[in-house]
């Protein structure tokens, strides 16, 4: 979801980009919409119970490119976090 404000565009929206066979699937909310963070804690939920690892990733600009930092280790789903990333639990062999 994308609006417009004072000839700026921002996105509401919010992801979580989960690690996974298929290399990663994408889940988003807005976090002024109930529903879509409903669906989106269900979702955090599920992995969590499946081993995953949650981290809230810290995003900054810097003259127009996003830089990411590590972010730090969650295990409760926060709505108003911008970018959440799920690792699943890596085995030794």
């Amino acid at each position: 979801m994308r609006e417009i404000i004072m000839n700026i565009q921002t996105t509401t929206e919010h992801s979580m980009l989960v690690m996974d066979r298929n290399g990663h699937t994408t889940v988003t909310w807005d976090p002024r919409d109930p529903a879509s963070i409903n669906e989106a804690k269900e979702q955090f939920d599920r992995y969590i119970r499946e081993g995953y690892q949650a981290f809230r990733m810290d995003v900054i600009h810097e003259d127009g490119v996003v830089v990411e930092e590590k972010g730090e280790r969650i295990s409760e789903f926060d709505p108003q976090a911008g970018k959440v990333m799920m690792v699943p639990h890596l085995r030794g062999g």
